[in-house]
């Protein structure tokens, strides 16, 4: 197998990613794999990535821990996550990440929920190392991670990803050369996220780069720099921060590719970074059930393909086929339906809601495919009816977003109609969004509300949480409520 080859699963000896680890470890044991600036060890070759799993991988199966078991991950992007991370994998444990800022409340409630033995924190004893070697689970088709898909704590419902679909996503990028042994990418996205996990992790051991992990609050723009970043996974809030530093094309120089993905990518952010860096910025379509990516704009043979308009998410990649709605009329906005071997197999803990006898799951996000492009149109409980004719936010959002001075919008519905919450300059009030969209959307399309907040709820990668916006109103309504009501 050379260097700078992919490995998949179609290699017969993977059923597991740290199979691919042990390869690079074979391949390239002396050659860096992995650099945290400023941690201690600053770096460490694929020889002692793979040792060091080895090693934490025998000290958790020591502490009488067994395969099928549950490890709750509360760590920060750190050497220390991705080895806690393949070491559970090697071991046959399941992981189950959260964010490492969630209360110790949220901790114990998902603990709870998965039946988790042990949760690894920042402020937990990780004296795990063990002498032996850990067999990795031979069956790829057996649980690997359970990853929250989004939506509140207490919504989000718990996605059963097998170690098949861990690795079938990582050959996939390999294997299109989208990301070589040659390159360096920048970790700086959360880590426990499917996008983390899925691209990032994935990508690294698959096709062999180096990996700089750093937090996400870190200057993206100074790693790049002086870390000589080829390769860099995104989300456009990162590329929000990116924009304000006035050396951005000098600093990016050495960049070869920007994939933007997990929040929507809008045109006009996406053309004032292309302008201020000089690098085009693809975009992708991915979801947790999938265990990572699902379309992408990028082009395998390196030829720069066409952006497309709002809300288009590039053609699907290999192994994954798209249909919308029941296939007869694709270019009509429907239901996305995929089918593909990385699948997760249902929701925990039953497998519910997993794929149909036919392999097929129903996304629950709308959208339509021209010429094989897909574009991406909404999450269908984001549907709203108005007067029985569906309404779909994401184009009464794009529409506000044209105003001058109008920074972030989000449209949600109720019983009351549809209600835009925005984020405008000095000077822009909701009158004048009123009469903006009174200009450009027919009447049943416009916002029976227009409310002005300081800034919208966001999640890690940036996208806007319209579950906490719910949140807010239900709270305003009682609120309401508890000043009419008569005092006895």
């Amino acid at each position: 197998m050379p260097d700078s080859g992919s490995v998949g699963e179609s290699d017969p000896g993977v059923r597991n990613l740290t199979d691919l680890l042990a390869a690079r470890a074979e391949q390239r044991p002396d050659v860096v794999a992995v650099r945290e600036p400023g941690a201690e060890p600053a770096e460490l070759t694929w020889g002692e990535v793979d040792r060091r799993v080895t090693a934490t991988a025998a000290g958790l199966s020591a502490s009488g821990l067994v395969a099928g078991q549950r490890v709750l991950t509360a760590l920060p992007n750190s050497i220390r996550y991705v080895i806690d991370y393949l070491a559970c994998l090697r071991a046959g444990l399941v992981v189950v990440p959260i964010d490492p800022q969630s209360t110790p409340e949220e901790r114990s409630r998902l603990a709870e929920r998965t039946g988790a033995r042990l949760v690894l924190a920042p402020d937990t004893d990780h004296d795990q190392d063990g002498a032996g070697t850990v067999l990795p689970p031979l069956d790829p088709a057996a649980l690997a991670v359970l990853l929250r898909t989004a939506g509140t704590s207490a919504e989000a419902k718990i996605a059963m990803i097998s170690h098949r679909s861990l690795v079938t996503p990582a050959a996939q990028l390999a294997r299109l050369g989208l990301i070589t042994a040659d390159d360096t990418v920048l970790a700086a996205l959360p880590l426990w996220h499917v996008y983390g996990l899925g691209v990032i992790v994935g990508g690294w051991l698959a096709s062999g780069c180096r990996l700089i992990i750093a937090d996400p609050a870190a200057d993206p723009a100074e790693l790049i720099e002086t870390e000589q970043v080829s390769v860099l996974p995104t989300v456009p809030a990162m590329l929000e921060r990116l924009l304000r530093r006035p050396d951005l094309a000098r600093r990016l120089s050495g960049l070869r590719m920007v994939l933007s993905a997990a929040a929507p990518l809008s045109d006009e952010l996406a053309g004032r970074f292309a302008a201020a860096a000089g690098h085009r910025v693809e975009s992708g379509y991915g979801l947790t059930e999938a265990a990572g990516g699902v379309t992408t704009t990028l082009d395998p043979t390196g030829t720069e393909r066409p952006h497309h308009g709002f809300g288009h998410v590039g053609r699907p990649m290999p192994g994954i086929e798209v249909r919308i709605g029941d296939g007869s009329d694709p270019a009509e906005p429907d239901r996305i339906w995929i089918r593909a071997e990385q699948l997760f197999t249902g929701y925990w803990p039953d497998g519910a809601g997993g794929p149909d006898h036919d392999g097929w799951y129903d996304t629950g996000d709308l959208g339509y495919q021209t010429d094989g492009e897909l574009y991406l149109v909404e999450r269908s409980r984001e549907l709203i009816m108005v007067d029985n004719f569906p309404v779909y936010p994401a184009e009464v959002e794009h529409l506000v977003l044209e105003l001058d001075g109008v920074t972030e919008a989000a449209v949600i519905g109720d019983d009351s109609g549809m209600i835009a919450f925005v984020v405008a300059e000095p000077g822009i009030d909701a009158d004048r969004i009123a009469r903006h969209c009174a200009d450009l959307l027919p009447r049943f399309k416009r916002p029976a509300t227009i409310r002005l907040v300081d800034a919208l709820p966001r999640g890690v990668t940036g996208k806007i949480q319209k579950s906490e916006l719910r949140r807010l109103l239900d709270q305003d309504r009682q609120l309401d409520h508890d000043r009419k009501e008569p005092r006895p």
